[in-house]
């Protein structure tokens, strides 16, 4: 009895030794998902971060791959590089394995190990992913001090990869050979016309030539410019990433639905999302969900969430013309006025002035309506200014002239439209102009100290 009592204990100590090595092996070989503090997501982007931890007990490619991908877009970049690691012994020739692990490796800034990875996921890709893994070897060897090499590695992202030629032009413009950079400069000019990027390199380049007149053009071309030159991926790569878990995936639906013109289905959507899980908005979020409200006439929900963020709003324009509106809204044109007012002293912004427009109408106050009718048709003329719409700007810049004859502003855009058209005669009467309603405009006498020389 005691004989058969003891083989019995025997074999469960034994047991419960296997079961452990088990563990213990099954943890050393990697098939458990590393340990990430997920308290500082919501809660719904951190439960499904938990499922991805989960499926890794799989040790397949996709759910080692998913997960890291997760952690490398919500910042946990040791977590990602060991999920990665995992992918890519996996399956060493897949590329988008081997790109998101140097990508976790260049966030940690193991550099050699990352330029190493980016270039065995260059010999795994053509075309544009080729490049940029190539412009990615680059910038780790400029953040290593090796110039010479970021420089061969940017030629080998090619002639046609505007990121890798702008880096370029950098590099030859900080060793003194400015001349160089110029003839890159045009070629990113005929790539990407009024790229704002570019326009501030050329600004630099001839400010090192000490050509005033050209630093000129190049700094008026830049107001007029777009960002069209993305210089780091972060944004494409990382956030579709997000947009699949949790708070951002319910955001994404709600955009989705607003976009086909079912505003109130994404409103009862945003709201959803409000009452599940209330979200440290960002301002994306927060705009989207007033206008939403508004749109729908749930105008309750706005005040809601706008006084959730209340204490912001002393340094966002945006949330403060919101305000506006909101209080308009319900009938509260007192505060509503006061609102848009606080606003345009902070980011000047036509519909406001509209806005403030039709409620001193509403008012009787005839002087009020003028004049902010003027300032609209004077930030109406700037914005189209700068979005190269020449001709509508000088309209409403005339416009604003004949109600605000002694607005200074007015004869600044004036010259700097006729220095973008080339008429630098009618460019110095308005610089002119400019100065003399107010002679501490500063941008004005530059521009006519570059159009004298």
């Amino acid at each position: 009895m005691r004989t058969k009592r003891s083989r019995l204990i025997v074999l469960v100590v034994l047991g419960e030794i296997i079961v452990g090595l088990g563990a213990i092996v099954w943890r050393i070989s990697g098939t458990a998902a590393p340990e990430a503090n997920l308290k500082r997501l919501s809660a719904s982007t951190a439960a499904d971060i938990q499922r991805l931890q989960l499926q890794v007990r799989s040790n397949s490619l996709a759910a080692w791959l998913e997960l890291g991908e997760a952690y490398l877009a919500y910042g946990y970049f040791p977590q990602a590089e060991a999920c990665l690691r995992r992918a890519v012994l996996l399956a060493p020739e897949n590329f988008p394995a081997v790109y998101a692990h140097a990508y976790a490796l260049e966030r940690l800034c193991q550099l050699p190990q990352a330029i190493a990875e980016f270039q065995l996921a260059a010999s795994l890709s053509r075309g544009e992913s080729f490049s940029n893994c190539w412009y990615h070897i680059g910038l780790c060897y400029l953040k290593q001090e090796k110039v010479d090499a970021a420089e061969t590695a940017f030629l080998q992202a090619g002639e046609k990869y505007a990121p890798a030629l702008h880096a370029r032009a950098r590099i030859l413009i900080r060793n003194g050979r400015t001349h160089d950079a110029l003839e890159l400069i045009e070629t990113l000019r005929r790539k990407l016309a009024l790229d704002i990027q570019t326009e501030m390199l050329a600004h630099q380049a001839y400010r090192q030539l000490q050509d005033a007149f050209r630093m000129a053009q190049s700094a008026e071309r830049a107001e007029r410019s777009f960002p069209k030159l993305r210089l780091a991926d972060h944004w494409e790569y990382l956030h579709p990433i997000r947009t699949r878990y949790g708070l951002m995936a319910k955001h994404r639906v709600s955009q989705d639905l607003m976009e086909q013109g079912k505003s109130h289905h994404a409103a009862a959507d945003f709201q959803k999302m409000l009452d599940e899980e209330p979200p440290d908005f960002t301002d994306g979020m927060f705009e989207q969900g007033v206008r939403l409200s508004l749109v729908t006439g749930r105008v309750d929900i706005a005040e809601q969430i706008l006084r959730r963020f209340q204490k912001r709003m002393a340094l966002s324009p945006p949330a403060l013309h919101l305000w506006g509106d909101v209080m308009a809204t319900v009938g509260n044109l007192e505060e509503a006025t006061q609102v848009w007012e606080k606003a345009n002293q902070l980011l000047p912004d036509e519909e406001s002035f509209r806005s403030l427009a039709a409620v001193y109408s509403e008012a009787g106050d005839t002087a009020q309506v003028e004049q902010n009718k003027g300032f609209a048709a004077l930030h109406t003329g700037i914005v189209a200014y700068r979005q190269n719409q020449l001709d509508v700007a000088m309209t409403q810049l005339g416009q604003a002239k004949k109600v605000l004859p002694q607005e200074c502003q007015i004869e600044y855009y004036f010259g700097e439209i006729n220095f973008a058209k080339g008429e630098l005669e009618r460019a110095r009467e308005a610089f002119h102009a400019c100065l003399k309603i107010n002679p501490d405009y500063e941008r004005a006498r530059e521009r006519l100290d570059s159009l004298a020389k």
